[in-house]
């Protein structure tokens, strides 16, 4: 039976993070009490930043990571606006590459920032509107909140297929390193951060586990320095959504409330997310604290079968599975503390809870799952006059997992699929992880043009796995299926363990004060998720699984000239021990494939008033090695869901100081469904349209208009033996209308 997932963890949650955040008031009072001849204190911009320009060095001896000189919060909207007017590509301020504020110049990785003014420009009910906005990223949407993505890469399936992309909130890992989730992002506050920052490729020595293919960071979901606010936004097929701002001297909250009725049958979507911050003083032993809660419940509708049929209005609006659904429940909080001369330490909790039926898989089984877990990271600083600017820093992160898997109906369709996929329970396990890894990077000055970025992590996972169902390929009563066996195998108890080292290496040559090459070598690594080594399947009886890896070179020319702001990168990857999901739904490992493409990132001052966009992508995704386990060939083929070419360009018209328009056109190429390369997806090109006017300082009114040419698309095509061709089709032609009033 379903139910609402805003169960007791929710009042636990709270609860501890009303504690701390009383703490915190309780010590600010007692600071207050005796700051009354003190200048009052004053806020970043941004809640997590550390400035490596006010590290000392003392005869090449640590001396900490000392917090950012900080500012008010007049002062950092102000400084924001001039950003936008004087900060070149280069100067501009990105987290994610060393969990700390510093310059694109002096990172070896390609880091895309969405700021405030783009989020608030696409007031997105889904995550997809706005990341495929990005050169290099490609989210398929499916029903409701639910998506599949890529960075570099094509679009990845299968339970694992989320630990290629890292995801964050304010650098701290949403999920477990073994235990993500494939629609990640629900369960993150972005639809009104102050920033997402996309890290594209592998990481540096900062991350290592799931940061295969790149790295979303969710940054500062409530911030002090944000502005007060109340927007509604109001659309069609019943789409609602309220978002209120607060902020104090030390404490802000972000509330973001959705409803949409859904635009097929039966896909009603709710969902609410809020988030505190706490921000100390720059003396404060204590500088943040961040608190999100998420919680999801979602009617979802499943994939239409046939032949182009998303084509078909009626068939594209129905939903063959009524009954699907998906619940989740998502609470973090995490703490960054200052230690002086011992660096920053950040100690974190994060607790979820999911229910969902698997309308996709034959039977329809429903999961259920959730998990506790506990994690710090740690980092410091060295300066030397020889090594130059050396970071290293420890990450651990504990989880305690529990999944079950069960079938509540006899299974439809073929007599091998009757017989081999009985109802009853299929999987019933928990896991214990433990994922621990240290890293240290160096940056250093070779000659006054050319700087050096270099380092290494080293990671230890282990598994501790408890079976609490019968063992192999038989079952919930211990009966053998026919056809030689059940589908579903469940593996007896066991330890595993996987270690895996990653380097990197990033030569920075400076042409001129605006612009860069970009040499970059890097590897990346994910140790298998629990879902993989646990839902064995067939005739499996003990997972083989290795860790995933990748390595590959990054060349990239990035910078400003005159009118003009760019960053030009092309790449070429190589993965080996790779898992996937092939059209039987079955996961393989072993296979290896190659990754190249060039992405273009480029903006254009036509005139004072009018700005042209274009990130664009042209890529190629392909099977080296034919897999054991695989009848076919696929050597050489392309990935499946990998297209050849995708972008959006957009056209920004500022009529006045109080009114702006845009164009966006988004184009998806061509690619195919199966491995095989049998079965392909023509792509489609669709036309958007915004507009935004100030009436005063408080009201600020806008209109979007999303597909405008009424196109009809997929917004995700699939091929499975079992379906056939099957689609989650696009929307048609609807608008929106939001109001934004300043508090």
């Amino acid at each position: 039976m379903r139910i609402k997932i805003l169960s007791n963890t929710l009042l636990t949650t709270t609860a501890f993070a009303c504690m701390s955040l009383i703490s915190n008031a309780d010590a600010l009072e007692a600071n207050a009490n005796q700051a009354s001849n003190k200048a009052p204190a004053n806020k970043p911009d941004i809640a997590t930043p550390i400035s490596t320009d006010s590290v000392e060095s003392k005869n090449g001896r640590l001396t900490g990571i000392p917090a950012s000189e900080q500012s008010s919060k007049q002062e950092s909207k102000r400084a924001a606006e001039q950003n936008k007017v004087e900060i070149g590509l280069l100067d501009t301020l990105v987290i994610t590459p060393n969990r700390q504020q510093g310059k694109v110049r002096d990172t070896q990785l390609t880091v895309q920032r969405l700021d405030q003014e783009a989020i608030d420009r696409e007031t997105i009910s889904h995550i997809q509107q706005l990341l495929n906005g990005v050169s290099g990223v490609n989210l398929n949407r499916g029903s409701g909140q639910e998506y599949l993505s890529a960075i570099r890469s094509p679009v990845l399936t299968g339970s694992g297929a989320c630990g290629a992309i890292l995801l964050l909130e304010n650098s701290v890992p949403l999920r477990p390193a073994g235990f993500c989730n494939v629609n990640g992002l629900i369960e993150s506050h972005h639809e009104q951060a102050e920033l997402i920052e996309v890290q594209k490729g592998p990481g540096n020595g900062f991350y290592g586990s799931n940061a295969l293919h790149g790295a979303i960071n969710v940054i500062n979901p409530a911030s002090v320095a944000q502005t007060e606010a109340l927007a509604l936004q109001l659309g069609e097929y019943g789409h609602a959504r309220l978002g209120l701002k607060t902020a104090g001297d030390h404490i802000a909250t972000t509330t973001t409330l959705f409803h949409e009725d859904g635009y097929r049958d039966d896909s009603q979507v709710d969902w609410q997310k809020i988030s505190v911050a706490y921000q100390g003083d720059a003396q404060d032993l204590l500088q943040t604290t961040h608190l999100t809660l998420i919680n999801l419940n979602q009617n979802t509708a499943g994939y239409i079968t046939g032949k182009d049929c998303y084509k078909d209005e009626q068939i594209a609006r129905s939903n063959p599975n009524p009954e699907a659904y998906r619940d989740i429940f998502a609470a973090r909080i995490s703490q960054q503390y200052q230690l002086e001369n011992l660096g920053q330490l950040t100690p974190y909790a994060r607790v979820s809870e999911m229910e969902f039926l698997m309308h996709f898989l034959p039977g329809k089984p429903l999961e259920t799952n959730q998990h506790v877990s506990l994690g710090t990271l740690w980092q410091n600083q060295w300066q030397s006059d020889t090594l130059g600017s050396l970071n290293y820093g420890l990450d651990v992160d504990i989880a305690d997992i529990e999944l079950r898997q069960e079938q509540f109906s006899p299974t439809q369709g073929s007599a091998f699929l009757v017989a081999t996929i009985p109802e009853g329970k299929q999987y019933d396990f928990q896991v214990r992880t433990v994922n621990s890894g240290a890293f240290v990077q160096i940056q250093k000055t070779l000659t006054p043009r050319l700087q050096l970025n270099t380092g290494i992590r080293a990671e230890y996972s282990r598994y501790d796995y408890d079976n609490r169902m019968n063992s192999g390929r038989v079952d919930e009563q211990g009966n053998p299926c026919g056809f030689g066996g059940c589908r579903y195998t469940r593996p007896q108890d066991s330890i595993d363990s996987f270690t895996d080292i990653s380097a990197n290496l990033g030569l920075i040559y400076q042409l001129n004060q605006q612009q860069q090459w970009l040499l970059s070598v890097n590897q990346g690594f994910r140790p298998p998720q629990v879902s993989e080594l646990y839902r064995l399947q067939g005739e499996q009886s003990v997972s083989e699984l290795d860790s995933e890896h990748i390595k590959g070179l990054e060349l990239s020319w990035r910078g400003d000239w005159h009118k003009h702001q760019f960053n030009l990168s092309g790449y070429y990857y190589h993965k080996h021990d790779v898992i996937f999901r092939d059209s039987e739904q079955f996961t393989r490992n072993g296979g290896e494939t190659d990754h190249k493409g060039l992405e273009i990132s480029w903006s254009y001052d036509l005139t004072d008033a009018l700005q042209s966009q274009l990130e664009y992508t042209f890529a190629k995704h392909t099977y080296s090695n034919n897999p054991e386990g695989l009848n076919n060939d696929i050597n050489g083929n392309d990935m499946d869901t990998a297209p050849r070419e995708f972008g959006r360009w957009r056209l920004n018209y500022q009529a006045n100081d109080n009114q702006s328009i845009a164009l966006s056109v988004s184009h998806m190429g061509g690619y195919y469904t199966d491995i095989d390369n049998l079965h392909r997806y023509s792509g489609h090109v669709l036309v958007d349209a915004y507009y935004q006017w100030q009436l005063s300082d408080k009201w600020r009114v806008g209109l979007k208009g999303l597909n405008l040419l009424n196109t009809a698309y997929a917004e995700r095509a699939d091929y499975t033996v079992f379906t056939q061709d099957r689609y989650f089709p696009g929307l048609d032609r609807r608008f929106f209308v939001q109001m934004n009033y300043a508090l």
